[in-house]
């Protein structure tokens, strides 16, 4: 099994809200760029590449540094932890869902819009989402 990652939007808003924690993984976005073959003299045109995960060891002078990717289970641990905001995710029929509890003086639940998703990512996508719009 492979971690999830939270999306470009959802590592921006992280970012907006103060989320600092160390990770091995960003996101980059490659300019237009030409490259020449020191071997043979050949140029070799790459096309743009929009924001997209790379390990944290990139020096290509031609990516640019937009924010640092956490795994989803990091994000949900934050949450819980720094801003006493749990999301929970619940099986309903054939879909998921989340809601949203603070943590202090016992769970309290937070009103929270329910939507469906397809998958359980995706459900905890939208709870981290919901849940780093309430830190101001």
């Amino acid at each position: 099994m492979d971690e999830q990652y939270i999306s470009y939007e959802t590592a921006k808003l992280a970012d907006e809200k103060g989320v600092d924690l160390y990770t091995k993984i960003i996101y980059v976005e490659t300019e237009e760029h030409t490259m020449t073959d020191h071997h043979n003299g050949n140029e070799y045109t790459f096309e743009y590449k929009p924001p997209h995960l790379h390990h944290e060891n990139f020096n290509h002078s031609y990516d640019k540094l937009l924010c640092k990717a956490y795994n989803q289970t990091i994000l949900h641990k934050w949450l819980r932890e720094v801003n006493n905001i749990h999301v929970e995710i619940h099986r309903d029929e054939d879909m998921w869902k989340f809601e949203l509890y603070t943590i202090i003086g016992g769970n309290k639940h937070i009103p929270t819009e329910f939507k469906n998703y397809s998958t359980y990512e995706d459900a905890l996508e939208g709870g981290l989402v919901a849940g780093l719009n309430l830190i101001k």
